[in-house]
């Protein structure tokens, strides 16, 4: 018989060994355990209140993504690993055209108006090199894929085409991963474009 499934139990199991984490700047008890070994850190997280794929976890001036589904609870907890945010992504928002200045004619001069920078943070899971000698100049073909939280605000950013510095480089997203609710998978590739702002 598992002791943990008496919710009296488990309430007060989880009073006495949980500390409080932030869920998408929400404080929340949870129960953070070491998880297996890999590239980047991950970590189990359990607690009594529901959480899904895709949420921000800080925790010990750490910031985690949810990488599993979480849809019920499992001996009355939900749990799930995270996995530690290893990338992150300055992006403006596109504010419209504005009127810098007047020509010799009066004639208006516009430009594009961007939000101040802010920052979206994701896991880097795959990171590719290769050689292109297709041409008479050899060059290095580098893409890689990054999984941020899945929210139409991420969806606007991150539209194809898009230019953004990454570990101080330019990249452009090429495609869109939609296959796990929760978690929008962007795979980018080097561009030969800067950022318009």
């Amino acid at each position: 018989m598992n002791l943990l499934t008496n919710y009296t139990l488990i309430n007060d199991t989880f009073d006495s060994l949980s500390e409080t984490v932030l869920i998408n700047g929400e404080p929340q008890k949870a129960i953070i355990a070491t998880a297996y070994l890999g590239m980047v850190e991950n970590r189990h997280i359990s607690s009594l209140q529901p959480f899904r794929r895709g949420d921000y976890v800080e925790h010990r001036g750490h910031l985690y993504i949810v990488n599993e589904e979480v849809k019920t609870p499992r001996h009355n907890k939900y749990r799930a690993t995270m996995t530690s945010c290893n990338v992150s992504i300055e992006v403006r928002d596109f504010l419209g055209r504005v009127i810098d200045r007047f020509d010799e004619l009066g004639r208006p001069i516009y430009v594009d108006a961007y939000s101040d920078p802010y920052l979206i943070h994701g896991v880097m899971k795959q990171w590719e090199r290769s050689l292109n000698d297709a041409f008479a100049l050899q060059m290095m073909e580098i893409a890689f894929f990054v999984d941020v939280r899945d929210t139409p605000e991420a969806r606007e950013q991150f539209k194809i085409n898009n230019v953004y510095t990454i570990k101080g480089m330019a990249v452009s997203v090429v495609m869109h991963d939609l296959s796990q609710n929760g978690l929008l998978g962007l795979l980018f590739i080097k561009s030969g474009k800067t950022p318009p702002y």
